[in-house]
């Protein structure tokens, strides 16, 4: 078999390494942004991503991400029949969320999840 010349792997080379460039700057380009409408479908929509991200329901307040790109979310206190913590008190890690946008879809990112992302289907997102 013969080996490829260089006058034919370099646009091979130089075609991969624009791909990998422009997936560098698509992921590089997300900013800090909020809803754009706060509505019973949009929290909707950011609990369905939350679920999707976390693998486990949070729930949110109807106005989260209206003001600010991050909420931070405490874990849930287990109570007895009576209404005290079983355990006392639990200083576990608070959780953080933070709302993204690339000027036309709207990503969710979690403190527990680094680099991984989720789209947020349905809701329009305000570059901050």
């Amino acid at each position: 078999m013969k080996a490829m010349s260089l006058k034919r792997l370099t646009p091979v080379l130089f075609g991969t390494l624009l791909i990998m460039t422009g997936c560098q700057q698509t992921h590089a380009q997300l900013q800090p942004a909020r809803i754009a409408d706060v509505s019973a479908q949009s929290k909707a929509q950011l609990q369905k991503a939350i679920q999707n991200l976390l693998n486990r329901d949070i729930k949110i307040a109807d106005n989260a991400f209206s003001q600010a790109n991050e909420i931070l979310v405490e874990r849930a206190i287990l109570k007895d029949d009576r209404g005290l913590p079983i355990i006392g008190r639990e200083f576990g890690n608070v959780l953080k969320l933070s709302l993204l946008t690339d000027g036309s879809s709207c990503f969710l990112q979690s403190s527990e999840t680094a680099e991984l992302q989720v789209t947020v289907e349905g809701v329009r997102c305000i570059a901050l």
